[in-house]
C-alpha cells in the first residue's frame, strides 16, 4: 500500500478521534454494536470527514479493512462505483450489522 494511502488513513483516524462521543458509542456498544473500535461519531460529521477527502478505491479498502465502525462508513462513501464490483462480494460478506448494511444499499449497491 502507497504511503501517501497509510498517512491519509492515520489523518482520517485522528479526525475520528477528535470527533468521538464516547455517550453515542456506549449506548450503541449496549444495543449490540459490536466492533473492534467505535468512536460513536455521528453521520453528519462524519460526512464531513468523507467530504474532505476524493473518492479513492486504495482508501476506501485500506479503511474497510479496519473492524471500525466509522471506517467501514467512509469506506463506503469514498469507494468509486467502478471499483466497487472488485471489493462486493467480499465486503457485503463481511458486513454484520444492518447500519453499514444500509449505507452499502443506499450508496453502492443501488448503482
Amino acid at each position: 500500500m502507497e504511503q501517501n494511502i497509510l498517512d491519509e488513513v492515520r489523518e482520517i483516524k485522528k479526525s475520528l478521534r477528535l470527533a468521538m462521543n464516547g455517550v453515542v458509542s456506549t449506548l450503541q456498544r449496549r444495543q449490540g454494536l459490536d466492533y473492534k473500535i467505535n468512536f460513536g461519531v455521528e453521520i453528519p460529521r462524519l460526512k464531513g470527514i468523507a467530504n474532505a477527502h476524493s473518492k479513492n478505491k486504495e482508501l476506501a479498502t485500506a479503511l474497510w479493512q479496519d473492524n471500525i465502525r466509522e471506517c467501514k462508513m467512509l469506506a463506503i462513501w469514498l469507494m468509486p462505483e467502478d471499483g466497487f464490483n472488485e471489493v462486493a462480494e467480499k465486503w457485503i460478506g463481511e458486513t454484520r450489522f444492518s447500519e453499514i448494511a444500509d449505507q452499502l444499499a443506499m450508496h453502492l449497491l443501488c448503482r
